[in-house]
Formats: structure tokens, C-alpha cells, sequence
């Protein structure tokens, strides 16, 4: 549907705007970070092509001004009509949507065409999420480094790379990331497929390669890959209550049921059972008079393989939820020091949620998930916070940043000077080797500080919080060993 929408919109880009689905001519200014994302404002250029004004004015009466240096944050209305002009009235464009951005190479108005389209192969494109909007603007974030890497530093920019081109234009669509539906078949593969880790070290095919039945990969050698598997009774459950177009009248249901309500662990009922003593005491006052159906589905989910709460809005399942992650806690630290509870939820907003009421209870929670897509009040326990508290990370991440600088710098010095001989030209190629070579090793050793940094983090935690799909984000799956794609690209 995006796609077919963004491709319609080739000959008639207005009326995409018009719809609400895209915004024209926008002019980013850089705002700030947070965390390793950067922060930039989008607004509507004073050249756009297109212009609209504030509800109850005429064009006639409102105008914008010739500039976008206007940084006051004023909120006075008059104030705005005259710096900033108003986006589409019908601008689909809300928080923690993802947006992509495309360069408009001609400036205002260069938006017509199958080549101005981000879904063009020469389209010079960076992706979004938006944090906040507003009549006249579009606060987003985006991967640092990746918005200077693409077009060069914003036209406000005060940092190294100095100042960008102020006609600098952007298309803005609202777009889709693919990493959820990728993340969703990688898990599905995995779940159905045949377990690949024997204990003679062969998988089911007798293939050597490495691999376990979780993705994981053997990064050395000479190390022994971890053990990494799901629940065979979970797997069970998953794969043979869901044959897409089979006969399921042959499973045997029952059989399955008394599986899943068989204890996780030899001594669950006595840990479920001490926990959920302490959740009645008198010393823990962080917990509510439960009532008996919440208690009896608190007790059942710490001694099941499997437990599916129901109920309607207000009878306090998140606080059910959030207890049974207390006493999974319990149980964890009775196993090993090292044993996290994961607790995931379907959305942004229900993992936040979760993660607010575990906070409650006094335990201690990372956040997985980017900044931008969390709760503002849960930033300081988000995943990203921990890495900038990291004296190693913080400088390392600064090293990265300096040493890309230079090499963007260098390479924009290039193409503006053809000029020199071929001595000159050979001497200018090793410096751009050197410092391309620099700014590798950098972002490499970036990546393995934040890496480190993120692994410590969560096994300071009693509980890991994060959406379904944010379970597969790659720290979290190296914290418990897993080498993922985007770490063997590093490699």
C-alpha cells in the first residue's frame, strides 16, 4: 500500500501531500540528541512551493517570512505566521511514525518525476521517527551520524563539519521499516525449523557449520558455542496447534495442556509459593491487596510452562503482569546470578507501561527499544542511557563521530579541488585510505564498547523490557551470546 501510494504519486506529488501522506520542500534544523540519536526539526521551507496558513486566515492576510533563521521557540501565534508556514491541514503525520527522507537535489520545488521518489535506486534517502509534531513543524529522530552522512550537516549545524547548504530541501513520506517483518520471519524460520545443536557438535543434517537452532553462529573457533534453545514443549505448543490450511483434528490437545502446566524448574512451586508470601506481607507495601483471581493467575503463571490471563480493562493485568515478572525474578536468582526475566508486549506504549509498573515494585529495568520510540519519563532506564553513562562507550562513540568527521571532510575537500598533479593525486588517495581505514577501526571499536556497555547493563537488571520484535535487537541477543547478521557485517 505504501509503496503502490509513493509510485502513484510520481506525476501528481501534490495531491499526495494534499492527502496527508507526504510533506513537500521541508528544511531541516539540526535540534540536538538524544542519546546516540540525533534530534532535527522539519519545517516547511520559505520558498515552498506549496504553502498553507494557520485555520481562520487568508492568504492574503498571513505570509512567510524570507528566512528560516527563526530559532525562538515562540509560541505567539503572529510570531509563527510570520516565520514558519503551517503544514497540510490533513498531515497523517504523527509521533513514532517512520518517515524517509529525500533529498531534493534541486531545492524547492525539485520533487516532480519517478526520480524524486524515495523509493527511486538514485534517490538519496534517510529514515525517521517522528518524536512530536506541531502545526508548523516535525521533530524527528535519526541514527547518529547517519542524517550528515547522507546530506551533508544541516544548515544550522554548529558541530566540526560546520554548516550545511541553507538550500538544502528534503521530502518527507510516511514510510515502514522492514526490520519488524524481517525480525518475524528470522523467529518463524527458527521456531519451525529442525533443531540444528547435537551434542556431538552436528546438526540435524549432519552439517558442521556452527550454527545453533536460535540463529546463533560460532564467532571463534576455538570457543564453544553456547546452548542457546526454546522450551521443546513451548515449540510443540506453536507448531502443532497451527498448521495453516492441515487438519488439526488429530492433535491431541489435553496431552499438550497437561505438558504446558507441567513446573518450568523442580522447585517452582516452592519459589511461586514464597513469593507470592512476600506479596501479601506487611513489608511489601509496593503491592496492592490482590484480590483472588489475580492471585490465583499470578500463582499460575510462576509454576507453568504457558499461562494465558484474561480480562477486561481495569482488572489490573499489567499489575498482574508486573508481579509475575517479580516473582520469575525470584526464580531467576535461585538459578544463576546471570538468569534475566524478558518481558515483552505487543506495542511501544504496552512495553512502557509494563516497565513502569515493574519500576514500581522497586525492580531494577533496561529498556530495549530506541529512545525515540519510549516514554520520555523512561529514558534514563532505557538501553541507549546506560550505554552514554559508559565512560569507555560515550568515548568511543566520540572517537567514531571525530574520526567519520574527518573523513567527510577530506572527501568533500576532494571533490570541490581537482586540481594537482598526479604525485599530489597519489599523496591524496594514501591520506584518504589512512583516514577511511581510521574511521573503520573507530566505529568498530564503538560498536564493541556500546556493545560491552549494553551486556553489562542487562545483567546488572532483574528484568529486560521490550516490544516482540525489539527482543531480536541485536545487543540484547549478544548479551546472551547470539551473533547476529549485523554483527558478522562488522567483522
Amino acid at each position: 500500500e505504501v509503496l503502490g501510494r509513493i509510485e502513484a504519486s510520481a506525476d501528481d506529488p501534490l495531491a499526495l501531500e494534499l492527502a496527508g501522506h507526504a510533506l513537500l520542500d521541508m528544511y531541516p534544523e539540526r535540534r540536538g540528541n538524544i542519546f546516540s540519536d540525533e534530534v532535527y526539526r522539519l519545517v516547511k521551507a520559505y520558498d515552498a512551493t506549496t504553502a498553507f496558513f494557520r485555520p481562520g486566515t487568508s492568504a492574503t492576510s498571513t505570509s512567510s517570512s524570507s528566512g528560516n533563521d527563526d530559532d525562538s521557540g515562540n509560541d505567539d501565534d503572529s510570531a509563527n505566521d510570520r516565520s514558519r508556514n503551517y503544514l497540510p491541514p490533513n498531515s497523517k503525520v504523527s509521533n513514532n511514525d517512520l518517515l524517509m527522507l529525500t533529498l531534493q537535489p534541486a531545492g524547492s520545488g525539485d520533487f516532480f518525476g519517478s526520480a524524486s521518489l524515495p523509493t527511486d535506486k538514485g534517490a538519496t534517502t534517510v529514515e525517521a521517527r517522528v518524536l512530536n509534531t506541531g502545526p508548523t513543524y516535525v521533530d524527528v529522530a535519526i541514527a547518529g551520524g547517519a542524517f550528515e552522512a547522507a546530506f551533508g550537516p544541516a544548515p544550522n549545524n554548529v558541530g566540526p563539519a560546520g554548516r550545511g547548504d541553507k538550500n538544502m530541501r528534503l521530502r518527507v513520506d510516511r514510510y515502514f521499516s522492514s526490520v519488524p517483518y524481517e525480525r518475524m520471519v528470522a523467529a518463524l524460520g527458527q521456531i519451525t525449523s529442525l533443531p540444528e545443536n547435537r551434542r556431538d557438535g552436528s546438526g540435524a543434517d549432519g552439517d558442521r557449520s556452527g550454527k545453533n537452532g536460535n540463529g546463533g553462529k560460532q564467532k571463534n573457533g576455538n570457543k564453544k558455542e553456547m546452548d542457546m534453545h526454546m522450551d521443546e514443549v513451548l515449540r510443540e505448543a506453536v507448531v502443532s496447534t497451527y498448521r495453516y490450511g492441515e487438519n488439526t483434528e488429530n492433535i491431541d490437545v489435553g496431552e499438550m495442556a497437561r505438558k504446558l502446566a507441567k513446573p518450568p524448574l523442580p522447585n517452582s512451586i516452592q519459589l511461586a509459593n514464597q513469593a507470592l508470601a512476600f506479596m501479601q506481607s506487611e513489608k511489601a507495601t509496593q503491592f496492592p491487596e490482590f484480590n483472588e483471581p489475580q492471585l490465583t493467575a499470578i500463582g499460575a503463571a510462576l509454576t507453568r510452562r504457558l499461562t494465558m490471563i484474561h480480562g477486561p480493562p481495569g482488572t489490573g493485568k499489567t499489575l498482574v503482569a508486573a508481579s509475575v515478572a517479580f516473582g520469575f525474578v525470584h526464580q531467576c536468582r535461585n538459578v544463576s546470578p546471570h538468569a534475566k526475566v524478558l518481558a515483552c508486549a505487543f506495542s511501544n506504549i504496552g512495553a512502557d507501561n509494563l516497565a513502569e509498573q515493574l519500576i514500581r515494585l522497586g525492580l531494577k529495568v533496561v529498556r530495549v527499544g530506541k529512545a525515540s520510540g519510549v516514554t520520555e519519563s523512561l529514558w534514563d532506564y532505557t538501553l541507549d542511557a546506560a550505554i552514554d553513562r559508559d565512560p569507555a562507550a560515550r568515548k568511543a562513540q566520540e572517537d567514531a563521530a571525530k574520526a567519520t568527521s574527518n573523513l567527510r571532510k577530506f572527501s568533500s575537500s576532494q571533490h570541490s579541488s581537482k586540481r594537482g598533479n598526479s604525485h599530489t593525486k597519489r599523496g591524496n588517495m594514501a591520506i584518504a585510505r589512512a583516514k577511511r581505514e581510521a574511521a573503520t577501526t573507530a566505529v568498530k571499536a564503538a560498536i564493541e564498547a556500546s556493545n560491552v556497555a549494553a551486556a553489562k547493563a542487562m545483567r546488572e537488571a532483574d528484568v529486560i523490557v521490550c516490544t516482540s520484535v525489539g527482543a531480536a535487537d541485536a545487543r540484547l541477543l549478544a548479551a546472551c551470546g547470539i551473533i547476529t547478521d549485523e554483527d558478522e557485517e562488522i567483522e
